[in-house]
């Protein structure tokens, strides 16, 4: 029967663990470390104390539960009974590796089904561990407020987690204090009560989306802002009032107007800029803090000279890149080529109007693909190619009045004409050296860039187009439906 028990639970659970992709902390049971790697069953591998004790963690921290003597021991004999085969031997100790691999948002999500569906399965059971494990989880969840279900310290914990998730905020000290009493005194009337345990419901729903965090990002962007927007019509709720200020505190606006302008928008606008701008478009572009920054100083300067389209257009923009994220995960490859289609237009910019300096932006990305070759692997052929791109830089850099750029690309240049490789991996650590100075250049650019993507910011390309939206519908579970929160919108 506890064999049962056990396989039953770890094949729904495993799944879970592996599509989700800071390990739990429980406290281990004292146990002395010589015998940790003694042998309780055989197998390839053998059951050893220190998986039991992995395991039983991993079970008290599902069923938030202390990790007793007493516990640690029906583990073992669980252990013990489905350690019967390599398959099973195999799962078990898949499971426990995968969930320790879980971000901490996933982590949190993965619990709370993770938690569901053990209860159940152990609700079916008679036998003595079965009763054993609820009693344990009932000694440890007891009520801090009668009612249907009744209010425990796990459900106020599971609320904050979600609710500041939902949010985007960090769980303060004051924060959690104030949304525990908050929850104390729904829990006085049936109707606030059923209200705050449909968000615990919510939270179940999103723990269960098939498309794991992709799916979760996507949802928490539609919902995000429909719930401070009636939250906003209700400023007089002192409830609303505390989550309000939790939330402008953690979202100040770059700039300000109808609407104003975050970072979310702009960190948004940036990765999705250089996803597609990386397909093949002949310049790499990372979407790393500094071009991060770079697009929301550049956004925050033009966000007066936008259009109230144009502002609309790119505050979508958050579930925009969540939904391209999604299908981009979860697409195929046709799925992936329509989107760099669909976005193409709003990511590739005119070539600058100079010749010279659109000229140099190439042969930029050229050096920086030869860079990364090992020198004692270059050919002649290639060590002539590259020195005209560094000539090229080395003219537009004094064209810049960048001297000491030009001095170091002609530098370069002139060790890449010989033709020689014997020369070039005698003159590699200068190169490297220029590696620094081409970062700076590098910089400078960057700028220019988020310049010139502001201006390319267009209801057409940012509010989506009909190849956009067809491959969204041909994606499992996907976001072009509706979805409904507990809370009217």
């Amino acid at each position: 029967m506890q064999q049962t028990v056990a396989v039953r639970f770890l094949a729904g659970t495993l799944t879970l663990a592996l599509g989700v992709c800071a390990f739990f902390a429980a406290p281990a049971a004292a146990q002395p470390e010589p015998s940790l790697d003694a042998v309780i069953a055989p197998g390839n591998p053998p059951l050893t104390e220190r998986f039991v004790e992995q395991y039983a963690n991993l079970e008290a921290w599902v069923l938030e539960v202390s990790l007793t003597r007493e516990f640690l021991d029906y583990q073992r004999s669980d252990l013990k009974d489905a350690w019967s085969g390599p398959q099973a031997a195999n799962r078990l100790r898949a499971l426990v590796d995968n969930v320790s691999q879980l971000t901490p948002e996933n982590r949190t999500f993965l619990r709370v089904t993770m938690q569901k569906n053990r209860l159940e399965d152990l609700r079916k059971q008679r036998d003595p561990a079965s009763k054993f494990y609820l009693e344990a989880f009932a000694a440890a969840h007891p009520a801090i407020a009668p009612g249907n279900p009744p209010l425990t310290e796990s459900m106020v914990s599971h609320y904050v987690e979600f609710v500041a998730w939902l949010l985007e905020i960090p769980v303060t000290p004051a924060f959690a204090a104030d949304q525990r009493a908050r929850l104390l005194n729904d829990w006085k009337n049936p109707d606030t009560a059923a209200g705050s345990a449909r968000v615990l419901q919510w939270q179940l729903t999103y723990a269960e989306f098939k498309g794991g965090s992709l799916q979760r990002d996507y949802e928490r962007t539609i919902e995000q802002p429909a719930w401070i927007a009636q939250m906003r019509a209700h400023r007089e709720n002192p409830d609303s009032a505390v989550m309000l200020a939790a939330f402008d505190a953690a979202h100040p606006p770059l700039a300000a107007g109808q609407p104003a302008l975050t970072r979310q928008m702009s960190d948004a606008w940036t990765e999705l800029y250089c996803l597609i701008r990386d397909q093949g478009l002949g310049e790499h572009l990372v979407a790393d803090q500094a071009n991060k920054d770079a697009f929301a100083a550049q956004l925050a300067r033009q966000w007066p000279t936008l259009t109230a389209e144009q502002r609309k257009a790119l505050s979508v923009m958050p579930t925009r890149w969540a939904a391209v994220r999604w299908v981009w995960s979860a697409g195929q490859p046709a799925d992936r080529a329509k989107m760099v289609a669909a976005w193409l237009p709003a990511v590739n910019p005119p070539a600058p109007p100079d010749a010279q300096l659109a000229a140099a932006i190439k042969a930029r990305a050229r050096a920086d693909e030869f860079l990364k070759k090992p020198p004692s692997t270059v050919t002649s052929r290639e060590m002539l190619a590259a020195a005209a791109d560094q000539d090229l830089l080395a003219a537009q850099y004094r064209r810049q009045g960048a001297a000491d750029l030009a001095k170091d690309a002609e530098n370069i240049a002139r060790v890449l004409h010989t033709g020689s490789p014997q020369a070039y991996v005698a003159a590699a650590p200068q190169w490297a050296a220029n590696r620094d100075a081409l970062a700076i250049a590098r910089a400078q650019e960057r700028a220019r860039i988020a310049a010139s993507t502001a201006q390319l910011i267009s209801t057409r390309t940012l509010t989506g187009n009909a190849a956009f939206a067809s491959v969204m519908s041909n994606i499992p579970n996907s976001p072009y439906r509706q979805f409904v929160s507990p809370f009217p919108h």
